[in-house]
């Protein structure tokens, strides 16, 4: 009776973490999928996007982590990651890093996190990170092409947000203050900025 009970217990916990075919399990309940081709940065985040379209899933490009790409698909380098600086520029610090995670979408990471290549992060512009041989470094958002994986999100954050409840990092400036990167943005043709606003 007890082994049954045990074995009911495994299979439940089991099936809680299981992935979906094709995903690794990295721990923690954690499922990623890497990619065959290389890919620049906005193709990246819309691969994860559609990806999980056609799957029935929530994909993203990994980010808070990332650190466990080391271990799993460290035959893969480099590669993209959702950690960036894109709306709060960091001044070379390796702390207060962005995620494009939603779950913890006001998320900011922390030099024990993210394992900087020597000299890393090294520039006072708009960053993206990138993962390469074993550890992080700041990259501008540029046409290079990287490989891509993708992590699943479990479930969506049960937040407060609205119109007047979120509270995002005030920017510096409403420009980025150099010209080598530029964000990924969907484009919509609407007949007024109103009818644009409401798409």
């Amino acid at each position: 009776m007890h082994s049954l009970i045990a074995y009911l217990i495994i299979t439940a916990v089991s099936l809680i973490y299981a992935c979906p075919p094709e995903f690794v399990e990295v721990g923690d309940g954690e499922c990623m999928i890497s990619y065959p081709e290389k890919l620049m940065y906005c193709e990246a985040h819309f691969l994860c996007e559609s990806e999980g379209i056609k799957r029935g899933l929530n994909l993203f490009m990994v980010g808070r982590h990332a650190n466990k790409l080391a271990k799993y698909f460290s035959h893969l380098s480099p590669i993209h990651t959702g950690i960036h600086s894109l709306s709060d520029i960091r001044r070379i610090s390796p702390d207060g890093w962005q995620v494009n995670d939603a779950q913890n979408p006001s998320y900011l990471m922390d030099s024990s996190e993210i394992r900087w290549a020597p000299a890393q992060p090294n520039s006072d512009c708009e960053q993206v990170v990138e993962f390469n041989n074993g550890a992080f470094s700041d990259e501008t958002q540029n046409d290079r092409k990287r490989f891509v994986v993708c992590e699943q999100l479990k479930d969506y954050p049960k937040l407060p947000v609205g119109l007047f409840k979120f509270k995002a990092a005030p920017l510096v400036n409403n420009y980025l203050t150099c010209d080598e990167s530029a964000g990924c943005f969907h484009r919509w043709s609407a007949v007024s900025v109103v009818s644009c606003a409401l798409k």
